[in-house]
């Protein structure tokens, strides 16, 4: 069966094998594009694309550089918390440092001040005069000693005046400083008075009026005993008829009482009739028949009766003669009354002391 083709099958092509081939090329590329598929509508949503950061500056973090930053955060409050514990820590090491200052501080100025009493305290001894010396309620200027320094003040407790009377209990007061403490400390004071001998002249109180042999006058003039104003007891002498400004009361003492060297206290109340005057008041004594005079002291003479000592120390070698008691007035003629004449040894003299107990921590003013 020429020049007829063969029965080709069923769906072959009619073209040349080449041009089946390449139909078959184009048919494989046609039948193999794929179609997009048609959107479901169970499908779940897709997200849509994050836009790029770049070109604004920074970079999305990836997992890894967010548990950097979050280590670094937390290095960095482990840090602070360590630096608040040290602050805290240096700053109670300062403030017990500093109370351990202040508490040396307290004690250093503690033993200062009952240091001061002491150095205080031994100054108004030596001096017989502190009363006049001082002045009531009045701090003294600061001393230094050592790394401090005090100051000291008296109160006079009964009144307002130191020197009016020896027996008037005396508070002293000490304020000690060291660095930043204040303490102050404070005893009472007291007069230890003298201790004496026996009195050595007879008939001084003048009870026994003019009829003791003891009292005698010198330079003219007359005594009489008077009970009107007594300064104690019932009677005083008066010395009156005064011829001159000389005219002394006497009253004499047994020699062989008296002693060399050993210091005596005398003392009389007096008083003048008219109007104040200076007075003499003192012993005399004869040894060899020379005639001494203690150191005689002047005195302030008023209207109205006042208390007069003196402390005198006869010094002789031989036996005493005579020893006289004698006070006068001294600038006028006029009547001069006497009372209490007394004379005795003393034995021990008076002295400062602290009452006991009367130590006390004071506030500061």
């Amino acid at each position: 069966m020429s020049g007829t083709h063969p029965i080709q099958p069923r769906g072959s092509s009619l073209l040349p094998l080449p041009l089946r081939e390449r139909a078959g090329v184009r048919v494989r590329l046609a039948t193999t594009t794929k179609q997009a598929p048609k959107p479901s509508s169970l499908a779940r949503p897709t997200r849509p694309p994050t836009p790029s950061l770049k070109g604004r500056g920074s970079k999305r973090l990836r997992p890894a550089a967010r548990q950097r930053g979050s280590v670094y955060l937390l290095v960095l409050g482990v840090c602070s918390i360590i630096l608040v514990i040290g602050l805290s820590a240096m700053a109670a090491v300062r403030i017990q440092h500093r109370g351990t200052i202040l508490r040396e501080d307290a004690a250093q100025a503690q033993q200062l001040a009952d240091a001061g009493l002491q150095i205080v305290f031994a100054r108004l001894t030596a001096d017989p005069d502190w009363r006049t010396n001082e002045t009531h309620d009045a701090w003294s200027t600061l001393e230094t000693t050592g790394a401090g320094f005090f100051q000291y003040k008296l109160v006079d407790q009964n009144d307002t005046d130191l020197s009016d009377d020896d027996n008037d209990p005396a508070r002293l007061y000490i304020r000690a400083t060291h660095g930043d403490a204040v303490r102050l400390a404070s005893v009472q004071l007291r007069l230890i008075p003298p201790r004496f001998g026996p009195e050595l002249i007879t008939n001084g109180d003048m009870e026994a009026g003019t009829s003791s042999h003891e009292a005698s006058v010198i330079f003219g003039g007359t005594l009489a005993a008077y009970t009107d104003n007594p300064h104690s007891g019932a009677t005083y002498i008066q010395l009156e008829n005064r011829p001159t400004v000389f005219s002394t009361l006497t009253h004499q003492i047994t020699p062989s009482a008296v002693t060399s060297d050993q210091t005596y206290r005398i003392s009389a109340w007096m008083k003048t009739e008219d109007t104040d005057e200076e007075g003499k008041l003192g012993i005399a004594y004869s040894v060899n028949n020379i005639i001494h005079l203690s150191d005689d002291q002047t005195v302030n003479l008023t209207t109205s009766w006042q208390h007069y000592e003196i402390d005198v120390t006869p010094s002789f070698l031989a036996s005493l003669l005579y020893c006289t008691f004698y006070a006068s007035s001294s600038e006028t003629r006029q009547d001069t009354h006497f009372d209490d004449l007394s004379m005795r040894a003393i034995l021990a003299p008076s002295s400062l002391a602290i009452v006991r107990g009367s130590y006390r921590r004071e506030l500061d003013e």
